[in-house]
This record gives structure tokens, C-alpha cells and sequence, in this order.
């Protein structure tokens, strides 16, 4: 699958963004001063462990995150400062500007109303937010127009169907549609292939690369699978405990793994299973995000462990070439 590079202006920036809720044991950080940019037409991957606070990144940047949530930092989107934006401006961005993808589609399905209609109420919400002259197109024509985009099969047919009609990869392809229905310029994909089988997660993330391409968009795709985020990303973003551990492109990434939990992650995947190697398991399990750790976040569970890592939170270092780790391993 050809990778999608990036070349355009900065889009969306993250900095020292954090995200904390309360808890009866206090404040639970689940992003920890992240910072980074997407850039127009970038395909970026971020990836790590479930609660590793990946998918509550994607939903702080596009605001749906509870009211308890505490934000700090910056995120700006075209220039504008989102953080401490009122819900009513926040909407104007969400869903025109920024559009995400869940990982269930049936979650975030109407069951009650037929696929058409919610696709048209999509677009009928764009057309009124962008002011967009539809010329001699009808709604239903747009309708068909999208689903056709996505590569369903008689989508005059599907569009009367409610969603339990359909298949998985079927009502995720109509996630898609509905999202590019939007024009957005900036989708959000938190692990949207997860719970297909494997032909028809080939077949989405190809078609999501595709569509990327030809509607100029970025992408910010959110997994857990490293071999996934190689297919689709010109740029891997590991996340680890909330932080930003290693960020680089995606030929670097699996060419010399910096971090020593990226090189756990590439182990425990299936594709590491070469020459007769064994599939190796990263030992222990992620912090508890409500405990304060001093020093590195991943010291109880590295092999490479140092008596610094254990008293010192190491810094997110520049390792050249684009390329960006948080590890005492390589500060001189």
C-alpha cells in the first residue's frame, strides 16, 4: 500500500498538551505533556498498549472528552487555540473541520434510522455550516455519490437498509462516507479496523490511504498494531503512560527501533514471528495512571533498565532525521 507524505503547512499542533480526570485517589493523567503536529496531508499513526491515553488524545482534539476532563496546554487547528474554547465555537470545528471514526460503528450508528438518512443529515449539516452551493444536486444524489466513494455495491439499495443489515465492514465503510460527507481536514480513525477480520481490514485501510490521497486530507490513525500502522502512516507516534516516547517515520521506525518499548511492541506483534523466532510478550503491565512515577514511566518493565531511569524522567530527545525518542539510552 503507497504511504501518504506529508508536505503541506502545519494543520494541527499539540503543545504540552495534558489531559486529567478526578478520581477519589486524585487527579489520573491520561496524556502527559504531549507535543507534536500534523501536517496538511500527513497519514500520522499513533500507537500503543490499550490505556496507554491514545484514543483519549484523539478525543481531546476534537472536543469530546466529559466536562470533568481537566485540558492544559496548547492545541491549535489552523491557528486557532481550541483549549478553552466554549462548546458552542468548539461545534463549528467538529465534524466540518475535524471528523472522527470509532471503532464500533454500531455505537455511533442511529439502529432506529435508515442509512440514508443519517448519511443525508450529515451532509445537509455541511451544505448549512460551509454554505456550500450544492448546484443541481440533490441530497439523495450526494448520498449515492459517497457511498459509491467508499466502494459499496448498489448503494441505491443500501441506502434504505438499516445498520444491523449490514455487515461490519459495510457499516464501516458508511462511517467513512459519512465523515467524508463532511469535507473534513482532519480525520480522526481511533482503531477503526480492530474488530474486522483480516480481508476486510486490508480492504479499509487500503480504501481509507485511497480517499486520504484524493480528498487531500490528514490522517490521524489511532491502533494498537504496529504492522497496521506501517500500512497506511508516513509517521509513527508512540505513546507510552500518556507520553510521547518515540516519534518517527515510518521506515525509520521499523528499520532501527529506537525505544526499547517500540522494540517490545515490534516482538509481541506477529510479524515478528521470522526465523523461527518466538513472539515475545513486553513483561508487566502499564502503570496505573492515577500513581506518580519518578523517573522513566516504562523503568519496571524495560530490559535496558539504568539506575537514572528509576530517579530521572528523561527528556524527549532530537535523534536526527525527524526522528524524536525519550530514552536515557541515547542521551550522552
Amino acid at each position: 500500500m503507497e504511504q501518504t507524505r506529508a508536505g503541506g503547512d502545519v494543520l494541527l499542533s499539540a503543545r504540552d498538551l495534558t489531559v486529567q480526570f478526578p478520581s477519589q485517589h486524585g487527579a489520573v493523567t491520561a496524556v502527559d505533556e504531549v507535543s507534536f503536529d500534523i501536517r496538511a496531508g500527513e497519514v500520522i499513526s499513533l500507537v500503543g498498549e490499550s490505556g496507554c491515553g491514545k484514543s483519549t488524545l484523539g478525543r481531546a482534539i476534537i472536543g469530546l472528552l466529559p466536562n470533568s476532563a481537566k485540558i492544559t496546554g496548547s492545541l491549535t487547528y489552523k491557528g486557532t487555540e481550541l483549549v478553552g474554547l466554549d462548546q458552542g465555537k468548539l461545534t463549528q470545528y467538529r465534524g466540518t473541520e475535524m471528523s472522527m471514526i470509532f471503532q464500533e460503528p454500531m455505537s455511533s450508528l442511529n439502529p432506529v434510522f435508515r442509512i440514508g438518512d443519517q448519511l443525508a443529515e450529515a451532509i445537509q449539516i455541511r451544505r448549512a455550516r460551509k454554505r456550500d452551493k450544492p448546484g443541481n444536486r440533490s441530497v439523495k444524489e450526494e448520498v449515492l455519490e459517497y457511498l459509491g466513494q467508499v466502494k459499496i455495491n448498489d448503494p441505491g439499495n443500501v441506502i434504505d437498509r438499516y445498520p444491523h443489515e449490514l455487515s461490519g465492514g459495510m457499516r464501516q465503510r458508511t462511517m467513512i462516507a459519512m465523515s467524508l460527507a463532511q469535507r473534513p481536514s482532519l480525520l480522526i480513525a481511533d482503531e477503526p479496523t480492530t474488530a474486522l477480520d483480516v480481508t476486510t481490514q486490508a480492504q479499509i485501510l487500503s480504501l481509507m490511504s485511497e480517499l486520504t490521497r484524493e480528498y487531500d486530507m490528514s490522517l490521524l490513525f489511532i491502533t494498537h498494531d504496529l504492522g497496521v500502522a506501517g500500512m497506511i502512516a508516513s509517521r509513527i507516534v508512540v505513546i507510552y503512560a500518556g507520553e510521547i516516547v518515540e516519534d518517527s517515520p515510518v521506515d525509520g521506525v521499523f528499520t532501527e527501533t529506537l525505544h526499547p518499548y517500540t522494540k517490545g511492541l515490534m516482538a509481541s506483534a506477529p510479524s515478528a514471528f521470522k526465523g523461527g523466532k518466538r513472539i515475545e510478550a513486553i513483561r508487566g503491565s502499564m502503570p496505573n495512571p492515577a500513581q506518580t512515577i519518578v523517573g522513566c514511566k516504562f523503568h519496571e518493565r524495560c530490559p535496558y533498565v539504568m539506575d537514572r531511569c528509576v530517579k530521572t524522567k528523561p527528556r524527549l530527545l532530537d535523534h536526527g532525521k525527524d526522528r524524536m525518542v525519550r530514552c536515557f539510552l541515547y542521551d550522552s
